[in-house]
C-alpha cells in the first residue's frame, strides 16, 4: 500500500510544503486502512513515501550548474537564488535558453530574465517538505510494525539511490516474473 506520494509531489512541485496530509488525520486514516486490511486477512505490504525532491525534476545547485555548463557561483550571479534552492527541469531549460541566446545574439546588458514562479522550489520549502515527509514516514513505519505488516522503505531506497550511495544492476525476465506472481 502507498499513500502520499501525490501530496508530497504535489507540495514539492507549487512549493507549497503544508500541502501534505496533517500528521493526526494521516496517522488516523493510515491506521484505519491498515487495520482494516489485517482484519480481513490480507498480506499487508507498506511502502514509505518518496521525497519527489530526489527525483531527475529537481537540480541542486551544482548540478544545474554542470548541466549548463557554469560554475555554480557564476549560476548564482546571473539569477537571484540561494545555494541550497532546488532547480526544476523548466528552470533548466530556461537557463539553457538564456546561455545560448545571450552566446549567439546581442547582449541584453549582461542581464538574464528571472526564472518564473514555481520553477525554483525554496530550501527554505524543500527543508520543511522533507522534515514533513519523515514524519509522515514515521508514522507509516510505527502503524506497520504495530500491525505486523511488511514495510519497503521506498524513501531511503530512492533517496540512496539520488545520492548515489548505492547502485544496482536489475535484470527483468518475463518467465522469472511471471513465476514470481504464480508461486
Amino acid at each position: 500500500m502507498e499513500l502520499g506520494y501525490a501530496e508530497a509531489l504535489a507540495s514539492a512541485i507549487t512549493g507549497k510544503p503544508d500541502g501534505l496530509p496533517p500528521t493526526e488525520q494521516f496517522r488516523h486514516d493510515y491506521l484505519t486502512i491498515v487495520s482494516e486490511l489485517c482484519a480481513a486477512g490480507a498480506a499487508v505490504v507498506v511502502l514509505t513515501i518518496p521525497d519527489p525532491t530526489d527525483t531527475a525534476h529537481f537540480s541542486t545547485i551544482q548540478t544545474a550548474a554542470s548541466l549548463v555548463k557554469l560554475e555554480p557561483s557564476l549560476l548564482l550571479e546571473l539569477w537571484p537564488l540561494c545555494s541550497g534552492d532546488l532547480i526544476t527541469a523548466n528552470a533548466l531549460n530556461e537557463m539553457a535558453f538564456q546561455l545560448n541566446a545571450a552566446s549567439v545574439g546581442p547582449s541584453a546588458g549582461g542581464k538574464f530574465e528571472p526564472l518564473r514562479e514555481g520553477w525554483v522550489l525554496p530550501a527554505a520549502s524543500a527543508n520543511l517538505l522533507r522534515l514533513n515527509l519523515k514524519t509522515l514516514n514515521e508514522i507509516i513505519l510505527q502503524i506497520a510494525d504495530n500491525a505486523g505488516a511488511v514495510v519497503f522503505d521506498l524513501y531511503s531506497f530512492l533517496r540512496k539511490s539520488a545520492t548515489r550511495e548505492y547502485s544496482w544492476e536489475i535484470e527483468i525476465s518475463p518467465v522469472n516474473t511471471l513465476a514470481a506472481f504464480t508461486h
